[in-house]
């Protein structure tokens, strides 16, 4: 007899929406400035770069050295919290070129100080992308300072609460000034986006601590919000993107009860951030403000 071979397909590494990258597209969508040219083309990639891997980055230099003491994560779940990034930039390195100069110039200072080294070579290539971006630049310079606040406070709720500021909210707000068109329209007609944006981070947040290990506090607030965001589209008549969104909110909650019969809050956030980045991003463009003839 032949034998009999069982094959077992599943995704490497699940997917886990809510970040930096899809906070800043959130952005850019709701500039309502979003088109196909090559402006928006090269804004755009020189956007992503600096909410991912740039701003990214300046957060896990800024922080490994000293890193937060993290719940223990359970024995097979790789997911963390989502509230460090997944790129190790080339030149920030142990070994790379830059290192090996740091150590040929001035032999030990590259393990004494090459976080610091890397960290500022970082962050001379963030404001320089910033710069080019325009109103971006303070809003770094503001991501900045709330990093130095985040190494201060390393555990607790305001931990959390500048977590979510430093990796959703900035990169939100960055993705409007990057596109839109804040200093010719004021920011009025953007009151819409940023109450979005609000809503957003707070449920990022209730996310962070949901794989952090907090329970139902935290999953009634991600659902508040979600629900909130359902209610604005519902005001405000947008209809496409409040059926869009409801069939998202359904799909989070469908993913209730195997977290309240005891499923881990990572395995959960893992489960319904797909519906949370897809709701969020049907959002923003459903509130981008109309700049035709501006």
């Amino acid at each position: 007899m032949g034998r009999s071979v069982l094959l077992r397909l599943e995704r490497g590494r699940p997917l886990t929406a809510f970040s930096p990258l899809w906070a800043g597209l959130a952005g850019l969508l709701a500039s309502g400035a979003m088109g196909w040219n090559t402006h928006t083309l090269v804004t755009s990639v020189l956007f992503l770069l600096l909410v991912e891997p740039l701003m990214g980055g300046l957060w896990n230099l800024a922080l490994t050295a000293a890193p937060a003491p993290q719940p223990a994560a359970p024995e097979g779940d790789d997911s963390g919290s989502g509230d460090e990034s997944a790129f190790a930039l080339p030149y920030t390195r142990h070994g790379s070129a830059a290192h090996r100069l740091l150590s040929i110039f001035s032999p030990g200072a590259g393990e004494r100080y090459w976080p610091l080294a890397a960290f500022a070579i970082s962050l001379a290539f963030a404001l320089a992308v910033a710069s080019v971006l325009g109103l971006t630049l303070p809003l770094l310079l503001a991501a900045i300072v709330v990093l130095a606040l985040r190494k201060h406070w390393q555990t607790g709720a305001v931990a959390l609460a500048l977590g979510a500021v430093y990796s959703f909210l900035l990169p939100w707000l960055m993705g409007v000034a990057a596109l839109g068109q804040l200093t010719a329209g004021g920011t009025s007609m953007y009151r819409p986006v940023l109450l979005l944006a609000l809503l957003s981070t707070v449920a990022y947040a209730a996310c962070l601590a949901l794989s952090g290990g907090s329970r139902l506090p935290a999953l009634l607030v991600l659902d508040a919000t979600q629900v909130a965001v359902f209610g604005l589209l519902a005001v405000q008549q947008e209809n496409a993107a409040f059926w869009l969104a409801g069939a998202c909110l359904i799909g989070q909650m469908a993913a209730h009860p195997g977290f309240l019969a005891g499923a881990m809050g990572a395995s959960y956030v893992r489960r319904v951030a797909l519906y949370l980045a897809l709701a969020m991003l049907v959002a923003a463009v459903a509130q981008a403000p109309s700049l035709a003839g501006m």
